[in-house]
């Protein structure tokens, strides 16, 4: 996203999203998918409060369909944890990517660049 067109989109998955909770309902896969892209193109805008709100509703559809253990999880799990370091919130930041990293490590083992990312994102927490 740094190189391309953040407010479109923004644009392109807020209108997304109106489709997939039209047709899917609110709580469906598609519709977090989409959550997540918005709260990293939120991020990319400067509004973190909305991506946090983006994030943490997509978490929760993500646990509810795939269970508390599942890469998807992790996936918004990491993307949290970031905003809630930008937000001042390391504890809370710390507790995601904790968490993200142990499910990358138990469902996609150590090597896997997913778990990579996740360990280089709580060492940053620590400096």
């Amino acid at each position: 996203m740094d190189l391309g067109d953040i407010q479109g989109a923004r644009a392109a998955q807020e209108r997304t999203l109106k489709i997939e909770e039209d047709t899917y309902g609110p709580d469906h896969p598609e519709v977090a998918r989409t959550l997540n892209n918005l709260g990293n193109a939120l991020m990319g805008l400067g509004d973190i409060q909305g991506a946090r709100a983006a994030q943490e509703r997509a978490l929760k559809i993500k646990e509810v369909t795939y269970g508390p253990d599942h890469p998807e999880v992790a996936k918004t799990l990491k993307n949290l944890g970031n905003t809630l370091k930008d937000l001042g919130d390391t504890q809370a930041a710390r507790t995601a990517t904790i968490r993200s990293h142990a499910i990358f490590v138990a469902t996609l083992g150590e090597e896997h660049p997913l778990t990579s990312i996740a360990a280089q994102q709580l060492s940053d927490l620590d400096k």
